[in-house]
């Protein structure tokens, strides 16, 4: 917001925080209280005033949009930094789980009565006033460009109902038949019951998870749906009014002593509109991040794929903090013509879902019976993304196999969910394949036809593996060996993500 002296803007204190002294030094963009304070006794010098305010809303969160407008709301009514990534927001805002394999059911609500701000008259401490005297450069440097000049006293609440997907699939199918009115119901029996529906009716399954950031009031420490129902009525019935839930930054130069500088982020159209677009660039890293840190990769080549897709992520990011930092360093306005030159979320979340989506099977047939195996019968992991469209098969041809590839790269990109067609025999009937199961995190061979249609392999634990790129090598354990017997000839199938 703007004020008479500058720009305001407001953070959400996170639970449990301890709240930093008037006069600390803030940094704005990163969300950040530093370690060192200019002003003397700057919390004697606080002038206390009504300000009633705030809201409380629900919301489904389920992709890049919806979560932009989470935020949005959520930065209006109770303040906070760029996006959820950034600073003290990230632990305030109960939704730093929430990605494209975890929709959020989401209450935030803020109530505020009073505030309390420093005049604008307040004192620097000399020290300050000594490394003020020696220019703005050096007062800068050692204080920042902004600093905690109050609070705002109310009470504030955070909460997600996490809804943890194993698969895009799986958490698509659900959100397209979940209903988002469902939401003004709250955290009460009928939320549950309508899950429980959209579920059976989905034939999906997920796991559940909680998270919370209040202040304010006292309730319980919530791990169900009926805690976080609790907490918003202990929420609703409180009275608000002696809690610190928010911190009023200001740029330095709204004291008298510091008024002959400029810097700081005026408010503007396009300003919001920049800070809509790194929440939504915020979902998307948040996505590949969660991914990885919970280990449902499934070898090197998705690792990467998610590390690739989350590093373009990243470099728009820098590109928008660094934009922001010579603005605030300027005192000049964020315009419509820098936010038009950098790219849309959209392209970059795409990525990141194929990313999400695939991941690379090298396989080989031998045939013991024949003594070494033949060249062709060994693959090695791809390099580049093969089209999933065309699928890689093995083909009798009198009585040896050839491959017969859909490029040139020595591996298949299969999509992680679902079974897919492997190896065929045509004058034999024989078809094998195999499924994979991102619940439990495994890969089964499976035989469909033939002398020994019916036949499972054993499992293959795929989350979380970091292959070695090539089936050859002595030190890639986590390999699965398959041996059957089809048209008289003993076949050994190898399979290993990579």
């Amino acid at each position: 917001v703007s004020g008479s002296s500058g720009t305001v803007t407001l953070f959400a204190i996170p639970q449990n925080f301890v709240i930093p002294e008037v006069g600390q030094s803030f940094d704005l963009l990163g969300g950040q209280a530093g370690e060192a304070i200019a002003l003397e006794d700057g919390d004697g010098q606080l002038l206390k005033t009504p300000n009633p305010g705030g809201g409380s809303k629900f919301f489904y969160v389920k992709d890049a949009n919806t979560f932009s407008d989470a935020m949005t709301f959520s930065m209006k009514a109770g303040g906070g930094g760029w996006g959820a990534s950034y600073g003290m927001t990230a632990d305030a805002s109960a939704l730093v789980q929430t990605s494209a394999l975890t929709q959020s059911i989401h209450f935030r609500g803020v109530a505020h009565t009073t505030q309390s701000v420093v005049s604008p008259n307040a004192a620097l401490s000399a020290d300050a006033a000594k490394i003020l005297a020696q220019g703005m450069d050096a007062f800068t440097q050692r204080y920042g460009t902004h600093f905690v000049a109050g609070y705002i006293y109310g009470k504030s609440c955070n909460l997600s109902f996490n809804l943890n997907f194993s698969t895009l699939d799986v958490a698509t199918k659900f959100s397209s038949s979940f209903s988002e009115s469902e939401t003004a119901a709250g955290f009460g029996e009928s939320m549950q019951a309508s899950i429980t529906n959209t579920m059976n009716t989905t034939q999906s399954s997920c796991s559940f998870s909680v998270e919370s950031s209040y202040r304010g009031f006292i309730s319980v420490s919530p791990q169900s749906m009926t805690d976080l129902a609790k907490v918003v009525a202990d929420y609703d019935a409180a009275s608000g009014d002696t809690g610190a839930v928010l911190l009023i930054i200001y740029p330095w130069t709204y004291l008298d002593q510091v008024n002959d500088a400029s810097f700081g982020l005026p408010m503007s159209d396009a300003l919001q509109e920049l800070a809509a677009l790194t929440n939504k660039l915020l979902y998307v890293k948040q996505s590949g991040q969660n991914f990885i840190d919970g280990g449902r990769f499934a070898g090197a080549s998705q690792w990467q794929a998610i590390t690739s897709a989350g590093q373009s992520v990243q470099k728009e990011l820098d590109g928008i903090l660094a934009y922001l930092q010579s603005c605030n360093a300027k005192a000049t306005a964020v315009t419509q013509a820098e936010v038009d030159h950098f790219p849309a979320a959209e392209p970059l979340a795409d990525q990141m879902t194929t990313a999400l989506r695939r991941f690379c099977l090298a396989f080989s047939v031998a045939t013991p019976d024949w003594g070494i195996a033949p060249d062709w019968a060994k693959l090695a992991a791809a390099d580049e993304l093969a089209p999933q469209s065309n699928a890689l098969q093995l083909l009798d041809n009198g009585h040896q196999l050839s491959t017969v590839y859909n490029d040139h790269s020595k591996g298949v990109w299969f999509d992680v969910s679902g079974s897919h067609n492997l190896c065929a025999v045509p004058s034999a009937g024989v078809m094998m394949g195999f499924t994979s199961d991102p619940d439990k995190g495994g890969l089964v061979g499976w035989c469909v036809s033939g002398p020994q249609a019916g036949q499972v392999s054993p499992s293959l634990a795929i989350g979380g593996s970091t292959n070695s790129r090539s089936l050859d090598d002595p030190n890639n354990t986590a390999k699965l060996y398959w041996p059957i017997s089809q048209a008289g000839a003993n076949l050994q199938i190898t399979l290993c993500p990579v």
